[in-house]
């Protein structure tokens, strides 16, 4: 299955599966942050982080939390289960 994005606003730059394979995290040069169901690829939940290009994408070995990274140093933390994800 492939899925594409648009070149101009969004070029995937790190991606991680949870540890379950529940959940597919990808991040952008833009910034930006998608998770994905791994087997449409279909948005879950979507985050922008700021401008910086993202450049580490990792989830917990739970896989209930994952976090974020980008080139401006700025992180974040946020948490996901099967019924949702909070922040």
């Amino acid at each position: 299955m492939v899925r594409q994005f648009d070149a101009s606003k969004l070029r995937p730059r790190t991606l991680a599966y949870d540890p379950t394979g529940a959940f597919l995290l990808v991040g952008f040069t833009s910034g930006t942050v998608k998770l994905l169901d791994p087997t449409s690829l279909e948005d879950v939940a979507n985050f922008k982080n700021g401008r910086d290009p993202i450049t580490l994408v990792t989830f917990a070995p739970r896989g209930d939390f994952f976090a974020t990274a980008d080139a401006g140093e700025f992180e974040r933390l946020s948490g996901c289960s099967v019924v949702g994800v909070y922040e």
